[in-house]
């Protein structure tokens, strides 16, 4: 089952343990930069950020726009919340298996 995650600790919107998990969907205003993600827990309360969920914060935040999974809000930081994202999916897909 899918629950929401409020990114609340750091500016690293791809490192799971900073996000709170809560237990409604929560309201976010803007579309500068991760606000809020849906995910699968991975069994301690942390969200399971698997590559299409990075794929969709990217989308979102290239796009100005929130998806089903993502929500955004305005923040000073929207370029660094980009560059995080982006790098980190670059990072992951081109590493060595």
């Amino acid at each position: 089952m899918l629950s929401w995650y409020i990114l609340s600790l750091g500016n690293d919107p791809t490192t799971k343990y900073n996000y709170e998990k809560v237990y409604t969907a929560p309201t976010c205003c803007g579309t500068e930069a991760i606000c809020a993600i849906r995910a699968f827990d991975d069994g301690h309360n942390h969200p399971l950020i698997s590559e299409q969920l990075k794929f969709e914060m990217i989308s979102a935040l290239w796009n100005n726009r929130g998806t089903p999974n993502v929500r955004l809000h305005y923040s000073g930081r929207e370029q660094e919340s980009i560059n995080i994202v982006c790098n980190n999916y670059l990072f992951n897909k081109m590493a060595p298996v």
